[in-house]
């Protein structure tokens, strides 16, 4: 595309914005933080709300959160500068924020994000429910399991870029959590996995907690590390330490 032609600009925007989401909906992370890099880095689009925002997503799922954080503050306060335009594709790096945020034990910033994500998504949203199935999880707060894992399995579309992310942690918490029908919703799930790298190293995950399978974890650990989600290894590496 010619880069001294205006119009030009937003079909290089969204060229860099498909990228990204499409990598991060295979869970290939760091497919999605190139693509995002080179959005952010490119003169015609650099420092503004929908860049900043790209970056989000791939920074919290490979477990760099105070980068994440960063990122995400930036993105809101671009989008306020540039007069608040329609919010709704913001949804996953507003979650993605809050997801950081809750991971890295920000107790109030996280409620901040995950109020403004109700509001930006208007309702049920598979972003939404896998950052509260995912924040259950590492609280090991599973009192409110069941509803989570309800929604994790009723929320998004087939080509919600989140869908696989949603269902996965949902089954994951369903197990944790010693709900009835873990199993099943494992199964459930599973297809998914087959698409998203991401969801089928929580899906191993899930189905080596369920076994009592130490191996199964040493695995998922492996996959998380290859994934380069660090949080997410470190997470599964302390379930192998537990008795």
């Amino acid at each position: 595309m010619d880069r001294d032609d205006p119009y030009c600009a937003p079909e290089v925007c969204n060229t860099y914005g498909r990228a990204c989401i499409y990598a991060i909906m295979a869970g290939d992370l760091r497919g999605g933080m190139e693509a995002a890099r080179a959005g952010m880095e490119d003169d015609l689009l650099r420092d503004t709300h929908i860049t900043a925002g790209r970056l989000v997503q791939p920074l919290a799922l490979t477990g760099r959160f105070r980068e994440a954080i960063g990122h995400g503050e930036r993105m809101w306060d671009r989008w306020e500068r540039a007069g608040r335009p329609a919010p709704r594709w913001m949804l996953a790096s507003v979650c993605a924020t809050a997801l950081a945020c809750g991971m890295s034990g920000d107790r109030e910033p996280a409620a901040l994000w995950r109020a403004r994500a109700a509001r930006v998504a208007g309702g049920p949203a598979a972003p939404v429910a896998f950052v509260d199935a995912r924040l259950a999880l590492h609280d090991g707060r599973f009192d409110d399991a069941e509803p989570l894992v309800r929604e994790a399995f009723a929320a998004g579309t087939p080509l919600d870029p989140y869908l696989a992310y949603a269902r996965a942690a949902g089954a994951e918490l369903a197990v944790a959590a010693g709900l009835p029908g873990a199993a099943e919703l494992l199964a459930e799930a599973g297809p998914l996995g087959e698409e998203n790298r991401w969801a089928a190293a929580c899906l191993d995950r899930a189905r080596a907690r369920a076994e009592g399978d130490a191996d199964g974890l040493a695995r998922a650990a492996k996959s998380w590390d290859a994934l380069g989600a660090r949080a997410e290894r470190d997470f599964t590496r302390r379930l192998l330490a537990q008795p």
